[in-house]
């Protein structure tokens, strides 16, 4: 079906107008991208892509991301997070793209980063009669699924009176990332039950519509050789259907709004089937790390002696421009860039913003 043009302000959405875009999406075939920043570069990286393809930019940060944001030696991850999204608030609007702004992966021991970021949301929001956030995720995948309804619910009910969206994670996703290490989990509990899907689904939504489940398909994080990881996207539409049978729906309705975990090195295939099958946004961290640090190591090589020396060993002419730290970072950033927009080509989700 062709899109047509989404009309939002620049700026962070909150979570009725985030939901907004997810259900434009489901209509649509596409999904947007998370984002990983742990930066005002790797910010300005997404947003600059953003504007170029016209389309809604989701910006996300883990609290070792926030801690990164916020420069302190020992690390404050509630600081950075707040430090990074009062940053992305006016970076959106200078850049004129509209952001879902997140926080991601809260185990239970982390949960107090998210108090922290609430608190200063209410205050926030009591200003501006806006959120700080768009979202925030409850990751308690390691535990049962009583525990995981429970805290969802007491979260989404706390950032409902926000105006913001909750995600929350049904099944693991393996592998490793910032320090959270599922690798050794067995190989059957990469794959959410549909009948947990739908549990979850109907114990939240009478409680707000704003929020998203990050079902597990078999996904991993980080890189892996071919054939490690089999990803089976086509259990999203099981999923989706059990959920529907629950609502008295027909089976194709779709009403799970799906994210996808472990998006770096996924096939045309397994994101198309994924997309059809209900999911709106796909987190891409490794990919864009690569980009990001592969771009800098081809500036690097392509002026050796600056990575050394402040004047050329044989002429002795200056380098600075070579060396100068502005040059190297924005060739990093233009990689960032780059990836971020093919990947943007690879989930449909260019041109769905009207001009």
């Amino acid at each position: 079906m062709d899109k047509s043009p989404l009309t939002l302000q620049p700026g962070v959405l909150n979570g009725p107008e985030a939901r907004a875009v997810f259900a434009d999406a489901k209509i649509h075939g596409y999904a947007l991208l998370g984002v990983n920043c742990i930066d005002s570069g790797s910010v300005n990286a997404v947003l600059h892509a953003a504007s170029e393809a016209k389309t809604v930019a989701f910006i996300q940060a883990s609290d070792g991301g926030a801690t990164f944001f916020g420069g302190k030696p020992q690390g404050d991850p509630i600081a950075g997070a707040i430090r990074m999204a009062y940053d992305v608030h006016r970076a959106s609007v200078q850049y004129g793209v509209p952001v879902i702004l997140h926080t991601d992966h809260a185990s239970r021991k982390k949960l107090p980063w998210l108090e922290g970021l609430i608190a200063e949301g209410e205050k926030f929001y009591a200003r501006t009669g806006r959120p700080l956030f768009t979202s925030h995720m409850v990751d308690l995948s390691d535990e049962e699924l009583p525990a995981i309804i429970k805290v969802s619910q007491e979260w989404l009910t706390r950032l409902a009176a926000l105006d913001m969206m909750l995600e929350t994670e049904v099944g693991p996703t393996g592998g490793e990332e910032d320090g959270v290490d599922n690798s050794a989990l067995d190989t059957e509990k990469l794959y959410t039950t549909p009948e947990d899907i739908a549990t979850a689904f109907l114990a939240l939504n009478p409680i707000s519509s704003c929020f998203t489940i990050a079902a597990a398909f078999g996904n991993v994080h980080g890189v892996y050789k071919p054939g490690n990881v089999v990803l089976k996207p086509s259990l999203l539409g099981e999923f989706q259907a059990e959920t529907a049978r629950h609502l008295d729906l027909d089976p194709d309705a779709h009403p799970v709004d799906f994210v996808f975990h472990g998006g770096s090195g996924s096939s045309q295939t397994e994101i198309d089937v994924a997309i059809a099958n209900g999911v709106v946004k796909m987190n891409y961290d490794t990919g864009t790390q690569a980009a990001r640090f592969h771009a800098l190591g081809e500036y690097v090589f392509a002026h050796p002696h600056a990575a050394l020396c402040t004047l050329h060993p044989v002429t002795g002419d200056p380098l600075k421009k070579q060396f100068d730290p502005r040059a190297a970072l924005a060739a990093s950033e233009a990689g960032m860039t780059a990836e971020v927009l093919k990947m943007y080509r690879m989930l449909n989700c260019n041109n769905i913003l009207a001009s």
